[in-house]
């Protein structure tokens, strides 16, 4: 019977597709180990290079929790102590809820806080210090930070990174300690390459596969380039599972030596013994590695006693997995039992998760609810094990999200059929080059599946921590199930496989597509999200201004000048809109009175939109949204720490959301625009008020702003909605750019509109009365100028009318100028009969359009049949009093 030959990652064919028959089944493992090697190799190459990157690029602490972890460390540095947590939140120190970690890793990056000292730019040396000397160490926050609103643009920032550089020095100690924790990225990425040779056997381009996936994986990268606790887990989980599985492989371990077999069960030991210090999850750890070590020694003590041939060598291997797993109670103990005893003294919990959360970060336990909203939930944190970086802040673009998804769904249905067929886990026979460790044919051996197996029910284990926690806090996130992320990365891989035609996409090849396709979404990950999202406002020449920036011209305080601003002319509500503002920065950018107070300045945007107000006739009311607040350059650059050069305009973008149409349907259900005001304004947060502004020459605007068109999102009526019927009534045109219909004529609060030229009784006295008209404007074609109306009631006895002007939508601000073809404009029009009115007088109702010019010319007004009106007033009604 012939050996099968490992799979080299296409068909046993080189690229001309012919069979090489002189190699050797030894030859084709040794250049396939090579070549993986080497492969991987790469990929960890890559991913150092890249989290070097993402290191540099995102500023200090602007990782989730990454302040309070460095605080944590400088403690520990500044005191040789640990934090003592206090019941009070606003008691603890800087490190706040992460105080309440086990310590190793911040025992491990202490040391580096002393290089406080160095300059941000880590080239020259300010004056040496001590970094425990001070103790002003108050962070610059920002506290527009859409920290818990991701899909708000901007803001993304929690600190103010120029003042974090300057003030306090602690950027050159961060860069350092996320050195630290790109190192143990490393580290878990050896240990889980170790993990998926083992789970794919002789198949070990699809290990390479796998390691891609992980490595290049944009939310790892993040992580292993920023100060946080759960680098050191990571290590320690994936370190422990790939000396799980060496240990508990039977057949691998019949060639070694004892030696060699007690080393792995020494360092397995020792792990698992740190994992607890690392963060509670190493108790989930550890119970899950001591298990599986005594239910393998079950096993193999049951399978030996079969064959008594057999029975004293899987009794001998029993009693060393049960002397292992004694190793690792008797290492977590001395390693970290210290620790939870602490907790013990100090909270009366073994974990202190009874004092490490403040009340704002605490979830009131309501299970009902927390079910409804668990899906929600579930889908934020598998994007966030993908790519949402800083505090919870910065996102992927959504169509990248969905691909993700895509891709994900497809591995799933492809898992289905991998299980079905059980083909890429199928047993191989030993190869020379790869090791006895390689079979997965006699009679113990647990094989490749039962590989997989154990990382699925440890990642259940880790899902299962993460419930317990999402219980009683907010806001989990996926790097806490990366100690597990072996597993999801095996199935992924898996499951492309068994999608891929086999002999089309060789394994190679698949691995190939996986690391290209992952850097390329790491590289999209930092230059298109998480760079734009920290970088500051670029300086540009007075000259280099867009055509189309409106000139401005309003001076803040004196010192900073608004020169101009850039934004679209009309917007859709409920959309996004950037806009820009260029800035010219006086050279004395601080209050009068020494102080700093360009920091506390944050230019506020709001929306004014004008709808038609109840009293008096033809009034306006002004609804403004709520401002939207932020420093300059997307919360990034407090004033202060801009260029004050005066040649020079600072380009500040801004991306807001428009607000919803202040103004309602009309009667058909349409949903006119309006013309909306965008007012740029400086608020002081402190003071609690505006700064004052001035226009920046004489006879200049004292105000900031730029008039937006606003459309609906639904312009038109839902399909199906009954339109109103029409009343009838005249219908004219103006030009050849507007017409106008009629569609009711009221008394003002008689109840439902009724058709004009009616008689109408009066029900009140007469100087009291008022009528109501309700017209219907469309836009033919863009007029591009601004149009008046005029309303004239006319009596029979010719005596003078009442008169009425302004624009023809009364609902809301909308000028001609901004009309476009189809639009359809209500509007709304209210008046004062006029006085003395007796019973028997006729009144008519005339109105028409005219230009702002010397002159006033009325636009021609015609009929239906092309027939001018005198005057050019359309007769839109005769009333008659009785």
């Amino acid at each position: 019977m012939n050996e099968p030959m490992p799979d080299t990652g296409g068909a046993g064919a080189d690229i001309h597709g012919t069979v090489e028959p002189e190699r050797t089944p030894a030859a084709v493992g040794n250049t396939l180990v090579r070549s993986t090697r080497a492969a991987a190799a790469v990929v960890l190459c890559a991913f150092a290079a890249l989290a070097v990157a993402y290191n540099m690029s995102v500023p200090p602490f602007e990782g989730a929790d990454e302040s309070t972890h460095y605080f944590y460390a400088k403690h520990v540095y500044c005191t040789g102590t640990l934090p003592v947590q206090q019941a009070d939140a606003e008691q603890r120190g800087l490190w706040e809820q992460e105080g309440s970690q086990p310590p190793l890793y911040y025992a491990l990056v202490h040391g580096l806080v002393g290089l406080e000292w160095l300059e941000p730019d880590l080239d020259t040396f300010r004056e040496q210090r001590t970094p425990c000397a001070y103790s002003d160490e108050s962070l610059t926050y920002n506290h527009q930070n859409s920290m818990g609103r991701p899909a708000v643009v901007g803001n993304e920032n929690r600190f103010i990174d120029s003042a974090v550089h300057q003030a306090q020095g602690y950027a050159a100690a961060v860069h350092f300690i996320r050195f630290t924790s790109t190192f143990l990225g490393l580290l878990t990425l050896l240990a889980l390459w170790s993990i998926f040779t083992s789970a794919f056997a002789a198949r070990r381009w699809l290990a390479v596969a796998a390691l891609a996936l992980v490595a290049l994986n944009p939310q790892f990268i993040h992580l292993s380039s920023t100060v946080s606790n759960d680098n050191a887990m990571n290590a320690l989980a994936a370190v422990s599972l790939a000396l799980l599985l060496r240990v508990i492989d039977v057949d691998g371990n019949a060639g070694r030596t004892r030696l060699a077999r007690r080393r792995d069960a020494a360092a397995l030991a020792l792990a698992v013994g740190l994992a607890p210090l690392a963060k509670i999850t190493g108790l989930v750890l550890a119970a899950f590695v001591v298990a599986t070590l005594l239910w393998k020694a079950w096993r193999l003590r049951d399978a030996g006693a079969l064959d008594d041939a057999d029975a004293d060598a899987a009794r001998a291997d029993a009693r060393h997995l049960v002397a292992t797993a004694a190793a690792v109670v008797l290492a977590c103990l001395v390693l970290a039992g210290w620790w939870y005893v602490r907790n013990i003294r100090l909270y009366g919990s073994l974990t202190g998760l009874n004092i490490m959360l403040p009340p704002e970060l605490r979830r009131d336990l309501n299970v009902a609810r927390f079910f409804r909203g668990l899906p929600a939930e579930l889908y934020g944190l598998w994007l966030s094990s993908w790519g949402i970086f800083g505090w919870f802040t910065v996102l992927l673009p959504t169509w990248v999200y969905r691909l993700i998804d895509a891709a994900a769904l497809a591995a799933m249905a492809g898992g289905i059929l991998s299980w079905r067929r059980r083909r890429d886990l199928r047993p191989v026979t030993p190869s020379p080059a790869l090791g006895e460790g390689s079979a997965r044919t006699t009679r113990w051996g647990l094989g490749a599946a039962a590989n997989l197996n154990f990382l699925l029910v440890w990642w259940l284990l880790a899902f299962a921590a993460l419930l317990r926690w999402m219980l009683i806090a907010k806001g989990a996130h996926g790097r806490l199930l990366f100690p597990a992320i072996a597993a999801p990365a095996v199935l992924l891989v898996l499951g492309w496989r068994a999608l891929a035609p086999a002999k089309r996409v060789g394994d190679a090849a698949l691995a190939a597509i996986v690391a290209v396709v992952m850097a390329a979404l790491s590289v999209g990950a930092l230059v298109g999200a998480i760079r734009p999202a920290y970088a500051m406002p670029r300086s540009i020449p007075p000259d280099g201004l867009p055509s189309d920036a409106v000139p401005i011209g309003v001076v803040f305080d004196g010192m900073f000048e608004l020169a101009a601003m850039r934004a679209p002319s009309r917007a859709v509500e409920g959309t996004d809109i950037d806009v820009t503002l260029y800035w010219r920065i006086g050279e004395n950018a601080t209050a009068h009175d020494g102080s700093d107070r360009a920091r506390d300045g944050y230019v506020a945007l709001r929306w004014d939109q004008e709808v038609a107000a109840a009293e008096p006739p033809w009034a306006m009311n002004t609804v403004s949204s709520p401002p939207d607040l932020s420093y300059p350059g997307r919360g990034n650059a407090p004033f202060a720490t801009l260029d004050r050069a005066a040649d020079l305009v600072i380009e500040d973008v801004r991306t807001i959301r428009v607000p919803a149409l202040a103004t309602p349907p009309d009667w058909d259900g349409y949903r006119p625009s309006t013309l909306a005001r965008l007012v740029v304004d400086i608020y002081d947060m402190h003071a609690q008020e505006s700064w004052p502004s001035a226009p920046a020459v004489d006879g200049g605007p004292d105000a900031a702003f730029v008039d937006v068109a606003l459309d609906a999102s639904e312009p038109r009526p839902r399909r199906g909605e009954r339109l109103a019927e029409a009343p009838g009534g005249p219908s004219a045109r103006f030009g050849d750019a507007i017409a106008l219909d009629v569609r009711a004529f009221d008394r003002a609060g008689a109840g439902a509109p009724q058709r004009p030229a009616l008689p109408l009784k009066l029900g009140a006295p007469a100087p009291a009365v008022s009528g109501t008209l309700e017209l219907a404007w469309r836009a033919l074609a863009a007029p591009g100028e601004d149009l008046q109306m005029f309303l004239h009631v006319r009596r029979a006895d010719g005596s003078p009318p009442v008169t009425l002007d302004g624009p023809p939508s009364r609902n809301a601000r909308y000028p001609t100028s901004h009309w476009r073809m189809g639009d359809r404009i209500p509007s709304r029009i209210t008046w004062m009969w006029p006085t003395p009115i007796r019973t028997g007088d006729r009144l008519t109702v005339l109105v028409g359009l005219y230009r702002l010019a010397p002159g006033t010319p009325r636009l021609p007004a015609v009929d239906a049949r092309g027939k001018r009106y005198p005057d050019d007033a359309v007769n839109v009604a005769e009333i008659t009093v009785r």
